[in-house]
């Protein structure tokens, strides 16, 4: 999740608004389905850049490819919706559908990365990737969590082995959090769903203040 009205690190512009940030994040993040869909259609419409210096040719083409055919599943998706039934109804459902649905994804994607001691400094980039992944992410709850949102809730697990199986992070996870404490590298995890909403809270009512304030 990215918008200019959020200011997440040191690095960013302040502005006057971002000092009310943790207050209207929530609502930010239900427009989250909305912002991915136009995000695609920028990107589609921009195309490739051939001056990149990232990625290989193959790793971009595919990733344009994606954003292609998943502007076209979603476009067949609401037009479809207005042909079949022209209605505000119908509009009140595509909104419900993005909004719930991005807001789910939005919320364990944000508490994830923005909680209260994340590093966000730009010494975290040039680390080694075991440390990178695992500082600039956290953990929230337990298996039953993981169950039900296919493992989402295991950021650090998820960055460190993307291939592997969300059923199996709970069952990795103390693996990883005692090599990782062994080799003094911060591993977060938080019991309960409130205090990782708490702990964002903090984190973003810090970044909203005016520098030197």
């Amino acid at each position: 999740l990215c918008a200019p009205t959020l200011r997440l690190t040191d690095a960013q512009a302040w502005g006057p608004y971002h000092q009310f940030q943790q207050w209207y994040l929530n609502i930010e993040q239900f427009f989250f389905g909305l912002m991915h869909i136009t995000g695609g259609m920028i990107v589609s419409y921009k195309g490739a850049d051939k001056k990149h210096n990232g990625p290989s040719a193959l790793a971009m083409k595919e990733f344009y490819d994606t954003q292609k055919w998943g502007l076209l599943v979603n476009l067949i998706r609401l037009g479809g919706g207005f042909l079949l039934e022209p209605t505000l109804h119908t509009l009140f459902c595509i909104v419900m559908l993005y909004g719930v649905g991005g807001f789910y994804l939005a919320f364990f994607f944000f508490i994830s990365h923005n909680y209260d001691g994340v590093e966000k400094s730009s010494s975290a980039v040039n680390s080694c990737f075991l440390k990178h992944q695992v500082e600039t992410s956290s953990n929230v709850c337990g298996w039953l969590l993981g169950q039900i949102n296919g493992g989402l809730n295991y950021q650090i697990e998820h960055h460190l082995f993307p291939r592997m199986h969300s059923t199996n992070y709970h069952h990795i996870s103390p693996i990883v959090r005692e090599f990782c404490e062994s080799k003094g590298i911060r591993y977060t995890h938080f019991s309960t769903l409130l205090e990782n909403s708490k702990s964002v809270f903090v984190h973003m009512e810090k970044m909203g203040r005016k520098p030197n304030q």
